[in-house]
C-alpha cells in the first residue's frame, strides 16, 4: 500500500487542476483592470481610496492563484514551474511598480483640487499669497503625515517637502510686501520664487517616478513571456485529458 499511496501523493488531482484553472482565470481578468488603475495614478486619474480597493481584489486574485499551484504535483512539473515564473513576476511588479504607484497616489491626493486662482474671486496680491500660503501649509502636513513604502516615494516627498517649506516661506515674504505696497520688493521676490532649486529637484523627481510608473516593455515582455508559457502548458494538458 506504501508504493501506491506514494504514488497517489505524486498525482494532481482533478479537484486540484479545476480550482488552478479557475484560479488562474480569476487573476487574469483582475490584473487586467488593475494594471489600468496603475497605470492612471500618473495622470492624477486613480485615487489612493480606488486604487486600495483594487489592490485587495488583486492581492486576492494572487493569494488564490499562490494557493492553487501547492496543489499541483510533481506529475505536472512544468506546470508547476510555469505557475511559479508567472506567479513570482507579478509578486515583483505588486512590490515594486504598485507600491510605488501606491504612495505616489497618497501624495498627489493632497494637490488634486488646488485652486490657484481662488473661487473665481478677484483677490488682490496680498490676500491671494495670503491665502496660497495657507494652502501650502496645509499641503505640507498632509504630505508629511503620509505613510509611504516605497523608497522613491520617500525621496520625492523629502524633495516636496522642502519646495513647500520654501514655498510657505516665499509666499509669507510676498503677502507682507504686498500688504506694504512694496512692489519692487514683490518683483524680486516673485522672481526669486520661480528660480527655485527645490521647484527644479521636485519636477526631475517627479518625471523620474513618472518614467518608473510607465509601462516596462521589457519588464511587460517577461511576464508575458511567463504568461505565455503558462498558457501553452494548460493547453497541453487540456489535451491529454
Amino acid at each position: 500500500g506504501g508504493l501506491f499511496y506514494l504514488y497517489k501523493a505524486n498525482i494532481t488531482s482533478r479537484t486540484s487542476l479545476i480550482d488552478f484553472s479557475e484560479a488562474t482565470s480569476a487573476l487574469n481578468i483582475t490584473s487586467s483592470s488593475f494594471n489600468q488603475k496603475v497605470a492612471q495614478v500618473s495622470g492624477n486619474k486613480s485615487s489612493k481610496e480606488e486604487l486600495a480597493k483594487a489592490m485587495e481584489q488583486y492581492d486576492g486574485a494572487l493569494g488564490k492563484f499562490e494557493e492553487s499551484i501547492k496543489n499541483i504535483k510533481s506529475d505536472k512539473k512544468e506546470l508547476k514551474e510555469a505557475a511559479s515564473t508567472y506567479l513570482q513576476k507579478l509578486k515583483d511588479y505588486r512590490s515594486n511598480e504598485v507600491l510605488l504607484a501606491f504612495d505616489m497616489a497618497g501624495l498627489n491626493s493632497y494637490t488634486k483640487d488646488i485652486s490657484i486662482g481662488g473661487n473665481g474671486e478677484i483677490e488682490d496680491p496680498a490676500a491671494q499669497t495670503t491665502r496660497l500660503s495657507g494652502l501650502f501649509s496645509n499641503i505640507l502636513e498632509g504630505v508629511k503625515s503620509e505613510k509611504l513604502s516605497h523608497e522613491k516615494a520617500k525621496e520625492y516627498r523629502d524633495i516636496y517637502v522642502e519646495f513647500l517649506d520654501d514655498s510657505v516661506f516665499f509666499l509669507g515674504k510676498l503677502s507682507a510686501a504686498y500688504a506694504q505696497n512694496n512692489l519692487t520688493l514683490a518683483n524680486s521676490l516673485s522672481a526669486e520664487y520661480l528660480d527655485l532649486e527645490s521647484a527644479r529637484k521636485l519636477t526631475e523627481s517627479y518625471q523620474e517616478i513618472t518614467n518608473l510608473l510607465a509601462p516596462d516593455t521589457d519588464s511587460i515582455s517577461e511576464t508575458n513571456k511567463a504568461k505565455d508559457k503558462l498558457n501553452d502548458e494548460i493547453i497541453r494538458i487540456n489535451s491529454d485529458s
